[in-house]
C-alpha cells in the first residue's frame, strides 16, 4: 500500500501510453494485479462507503481462474454547474452520459492479474484463454453493457 510516483517526461505524442508501458515493466515481478486510473477518475461501490470498490477488486481477484474485470466507466460533464462550489465531487457531479461513447476506449477500466494477461492495457486486457475476464457482478463477459442514464443519478 505505497505510492510510487514514476517521472514521465513529454518525449511524443503517445506519453500516456508510453508511461503505461513504463509502469508495466516494473510493476511485472512486483504487483499481482494494475488497474490505471487517470487522476480525473474515481472508483465508487454502489453501497458509497469508502472501502467497499477495493474490498470487491479483492475478492474478484483472488479467485484463481479471474484473469481480469472490467469496471464500466462513467463519463461525467459539467452537470450544468458554472462555477465552483466546494462540495464533494460526488454530490457535484451526478449527471453522465448515457449509450455507447463514440470512443472505443470510454467504455470500461479493465483490474488486471499481470501474471494472467498477455496484454495490459488500461481499458482492456487480453487474458490467456483458460482464464476470465468477467464484469463487476462477477459474471464472465466478453462484452460489457454500457451504463444507462438512469444509473448516472444520484439517489
Amino acid at each position: 500500500k505505497y505510492i510510487h510516483l514514476l517521472y514521465q517526461p513529454v518525449l511524443e505524442k503517445q506519453v500516456q501510453i508510453l508511461a503505461y508501458k513504463r509502469i508495466m515493466q516494473q510493476a511485472i515481478t512486483n504487483v499481482d494485479a494494475v488497474l490505471f486510473i487517470d487522476a480525473d477518475e474515481f472508483i465508487t461501490h454502489e453501497s458509497m462507503n469508502n472501502g467497499d470498490e477495493a474490498k470487491l477488486l479483492k475478492q474478484l481477484l483472488s479467485q484463481k481462474n479471474v484473469g481480469m474485470i472490467g469496471i464500466n466507466w462513467r463519463t461525467f460533464g459539467s452537470s450544468g454547474h458554472e462555477f465552483y462550489n466546494d462540495k464533494p465531487v460526488v454530490e457535484r457531479f451526478t449527471e453522465c452520459s448515457g449509450g455507447l461513447e463514440s470512443s472505443t476506449n470510454s467504455f470500461l477500466k479493465s483490474a488486471t492479474r499481470i501474471s494472467l494477461s498477455q496484454y495490459t492495457g488500461p481499458h482492456k486486457s487480453d487474458v490467456w484463454p483458460e482464464f476470465s475476464r468477467i464484469n463487476t457482478q462477477g459474471e464472465k463477459s466478453l462484452i460489457l453493457l454500457p451504463l444507462m442514464k438512469k444509473d448516472c443519478l444520484s439517489r
